[in-house]
């Protein structure tokens, strides 16, 4: 099977941004859904770059990207 490093760099950024602004919001005291709903925008706005950009980083200091077929 052969997935996308990008599904998972993404994947973990928009997890790891959108906790962190929950964290944010809970420590400023907001613990109502509209934090929740703020949160993950926030996570998909940042999260997504983030990830196809790390994807791209690790792909790009790889010496042996691409992969060569085997023969």
């Amino acid at each position: 099977m052969k997935t996308r490093l990008s599904w998972f760099t993404t994947t973990l950024s928009v997890a790891c941004v959108a906790g962190a602004a929950l964290i944010v919001a809970f420590t400023l005291g907001v613990y109502t859904w509209p934090a929740f709903a703020l949160s993950a925008a926030i996570g998909l706005i940042v999260g997504w770059p983030l990830g196809v950009w790390a994807s791209k980083r690790i792909k790009r200091r790889d010496p042996d990207w691409p992969p060569h077929p085997a023969d």
